[in-house]
């Protein structure tokens, strides 16, 4: 006999979550009668617990009675899409739309399947231009692998490229003016630890900028960059770091901050990606003739301890359309000594503390008074102000866009009267604006 206390008992356990009561309240009514609707809520429980298989058993018996029943042929739609099975999952979609077309529910279980197909076909893609891309041995591009590359062109990637290897990939050939050219730069296991090390992000903040043109990119630090703007739509890529070791695989994790094994080397990238140009060096010393569309400096002006220097000698990297773009790492906010803590989650106690003591809440910038002549912040950090670097910026191009972004809520909620009146005393020239100020991005013009 069903007791009516046990079903409802075990639907409020599906909802909960609890699937060992639902199981334990459900199973004996199923099994005194296979159609009841305790098959279709412990379907419903499996389903959410990843048993698909179970999940499949009790709802195809519960749907044996109840066909038109809408929520059970969303499930079982649901549940035939997640094994992979396309035609029940759009068979089950069919009868839902049959029901109740404008469900939202209809609807969702739609795009699912079509995501999902889509992804399937789009795996199947890039499957053909990294098997192509991994054997390549020069001569004509096969049919097979430019008709692959001209279908990923046509896929619109998802916004999160910049962090999704599948999504990224897509972007190579999305963004790229010649599936071509894209074909013959692309290097599968480059752009995935480039991913993984984050140096897609700054080509995407600035794709606008830097689709369709030639780039330059001073003080590129290892060069990884290059595959991410070329993914971006960068149509050639010349990165230049005085301190990069050609011949080192050595690169820095921006995920993780810190310095880890890229598994390739400069010199490795540019001889596979010929659309990529790597110089060990600065542009005063290299003296390029070519000129640039745009030229890129990420989180580097802040260590040029020559600054007007550089800026001015890439006064003739330029042509009239130039465009230049950075992002400058204020050295006079809460973190701009590029040491531990960069953020307050990592403050220490104990072991470490001192150490980070000389250098939080501000006191980097008096400390930087006192250094050892040696010391990080003064022989790699140029400490210039806001106002001294905008200056310095307008003197040889022209500013259109200066934006000051601030530290975050949390780390600005550390920026105490006491702290703002203590750094005025020894430096009165300093604003709450400089302290409060976390970087600034800019983009310029030439002259």
């Amino acid at each position: 006999m069903i007791e009516e206390k046990d079903f409802i008992a075990g639907k409020a356990a599906v909802k909960s979550g609890d699937i060992e009561t639902a199981r334990r309240m459900l199973n004996p009514i199923i099994q005194a009668q296979a159609h009841h609707p305790g098959a279709f809520f412990l379907a419903q429980a499996e389903f959410k617990h990843g048993n698909n298989e179970t999940a499949k058993k009790h709802c195809e018996i519960y749907i044996e009675k109840h066909k038109q029943h809408l929520g059970a042929r969303i499930l079982a739609g649901r549940i035939a899409l997640k094994q992979g099975n396309f035609t029940d999952a759009e068979k089950h979609l069919g009868t839902a739309r049959g029901l109740s077309a404008e469900d939202t529910a209809v609807q969702q279980l739609a795009d699912e399947i079509n995501a999902q197909k889509r992804d399937k076909d789009t795996q199947t893609l890039i499957n053909i231009v990294d098997d192509y891309a991994k054997s390549r041995t020069g001569g004509s591009i096969p049919t097979e692998v430019l008709k692959a590359a001209q279908e990923l062109a046509k896929i619109e990637p998802l916004t999160n490229w910049n962090r999704d290897i599948t999504q990224a990939k897509v972007a190579n050939f999305h963004f790229s003016s010649s599936v071509e050219a894209a074909l013959l730069n692309y290097m599968p296991a480059l752009l995935e630890v480039s991913v993984e090390f984050d140096y897609l992000t700054w080509p995407k903040r600035i794709q606008q900028h830097i689709k369709g043109k030639s780039v330059i990119d001073v003080g590129c630090g290892f060069g990884g960059y290059g595959t991410g703007f070329l993914a971006a739509g960068a149509t050639s890529y010349l990165g230049l770091d005085p301190v990069m070791d050609l011949d080192s695989t050595k690169a820095k994790n921006k995920r993780i901050r810190e310095w880890s094994d890229m598994g390739i080397t400069p010199n490795s990238i540019q001889e596979q990606c010929p659309d990529i140009r790597l110089f060990q060096g600065t542009s005063e010393e290299l003296k390029f003739d070519e000129k640039f569309d745009v030229i890129s400096l990420h989180n580097v002006t802040e260590h040029l301890i020559q600054l007007d220097l550089v800026f001015e000698g890439m006064v003739q990297l330029c042509h009239k359309d130039t465009k230049v773009v950075f992002m400058h790492h204020n050295y006079y906010c809460w973190n701009g000594h590029h040491k531990s803590p960069n953020q307050p989650g990592q403050i220490v106690n104990g072991v470490g503390k001192g150490e980070q003591m000389l250098l939080m809440d501000w006191r980097h910038i008096p400390f930087a008074d006192s250094a050892p002549d040696d010391h990080y912040v003064k022989t790699h950090l140029n400490r210039v102000t806001l106002d001294e670097i905008k200056g310095i910026t307008s003197k040889y191009f022209e500013i259109e866009e200066w934006n000051e972004i601030p530290s975050n809520k949390a780390t600005l909620e550390r920026l105490s009267d006491d702290i703002v009146d203590n750094i005025r005393l020894t430096h009165p020239h300093l604003t709450k604006r400089d302290l409060e100020t976390n970087v600034v991005f800019a983009i310029c013009g030439a002259k």
